[in-house]
């Protein structure tokens, strides 16, 4: 009838960890998409464009030597400005040491005396020129930055009009 098997016929069977060991989960590898290739060609189409875009933004500050000249004649004419401006400083920096070394001939004897007084002279005029044409330049620039906004706005108006 309802016989007990005995405690030792339960060992006869494997247990579940027993059973699980050694094996591995089964992961089924992913098949490959099939690529369409109307989308391939409009994915290259549009990295072809955003190359070409930043590649625009890049080169767009450089000199094209085949559209413009290295120095653009405005460029050359403020150029010159400066330098005439330095060598003006410069000639009136050896008239003042000039003028005060020989103004100081009458009133003092002593020779180093006198060449300090000279230096400081040229030195204080040279300071004074140099404060001058920076303040003359940044008006001068600043003028021009307005006029060049104001260009610049009234051809980006005109293209959209044109559009």
């Amino acid at each position: 009838m309802n016989e007990r098997k005995p405690r030792g016929s339960l060992r006869c069977r494997p247990s579940v960890h027993e059973l699980v060991q050694g094996s591995g989960v089964y992961i089924e590898p992913k098949k490959p998409k099939e690529k369409n290739p109307e989308f391939e060609a409009y994915m290259e189409r549009l990295r072809a464009e955003q190359q070409e875009r930043e590649y625009a933004a890049m080169v767009s500050s450089a000199v094209q030597p085949s559209n413009e000249a290295y120095f653009r004649p405005d460029d050359i004419k403020e150029m010159k400005s400066h330098l005439v401006t330095i060598a003006n400083i410069g000639f009136s920096m050896a008239a003042v040491y000039v003028a005060v070394y020989m103004a100081s001939r009458t009133m003092l004897e002593d020779l180093g005396l006198r060449v300090l007084l000279s230096l400081a002279g040229a030195f204080a005029i040279g300071i004074v020129e140099t404060i001058l044409y920076v303040n003359y330049t940044h008006l001068f620039t600043a003028k021009t930055s307005k006029k060049s906004k104001i260009t610049a706005t009234k051809k980006k108006t005109t293209k959209a009009r044109l559009e």
